[in-house]
């Protein structure tokens, strides 16, 4: 995005940024979970999976805490 940015001299305003994905149940929680040694191995340090226990505050009032 940098060389993109030089080259045109416009922002393209990309952001790797993630996303929120609810898990309605335990099985799609354990799915996610199921996950996380795969993507760090995949990834490294280059991208990230959590399971969260809560809903983050930044989300807040976008997703409920039921979901």
């Amino acid at each position: 995005m940098a060389a993109l940015a030089s080259e045109t001299g416009c922002d393209p305003g990309y952001a790797q940024t993630g996303r929120l994905v609810p898990l309605a149940d335990a099985g799609q929680r354990a799915r996610a979970e199921a996950q996380l040694p795969v993507v760090a191995a995949h990834w490294g340090d280059a991208g990230r999976l959590a399971v969260l226990e809560a809903v983050p505050a930044a989300a807040a009032g976008w997703l409920t805490p039921e979901a």
